[in-house]
């Protein structure tokens, strides 16, 4: 079960996702970007909004810099994470969360993504 996991092996899996999700963002890939959705999130994100969206952080914020890992909270079906997260053009911190739940076959799937 992923919520009993060690830190380490929560971030092992984690980790790779965020950073899917950033690059993706960065290069405004939608595609790229909702691969590993679980169907519940891919049916709330639209290809025009996910574009709109990164246009904006963008041109505010610039693309996306390092992360600093805030904490692991573990749940009965899921694990969220939340990182400190930089921009090139800016020296506002943002609020980067994920939460993570188990998919078919030992897979693990992005259920929520936000940086605020």
């Amino acid at each position: 079960m992923l919520s009993e996991q060690s830190d380490s092996a929560i971030m092992a899996i984690v980790d790779p996702l965020m950073d899917n999700l950033m690059q993706a963002s960065d290069e405004i890939d939608f595609g790229r970007h909702v691969r590993n959705f679980t169907p519940r999130l891919r049916a709330l994100v639209r290809e025009d909004g996910f574009a709109r969206a990164c246009r904006d952080l963008q041109a505010c914020y610039g693309k996306y810099g390092e992360r600093t890992p805030v904490g692991i909270f573990r749940r009965a079906d899921s694990v969220a994470v939340v990182w400190s997260q930089s921009c090139e053009k800016s020296a506002d911190q943002l609020v980067a969360s994920i939460v993570v739940v188990e998919g078919p076959a030992g897979t693990c799937l992005v259920d929520h993504a936000l940086v605020y």
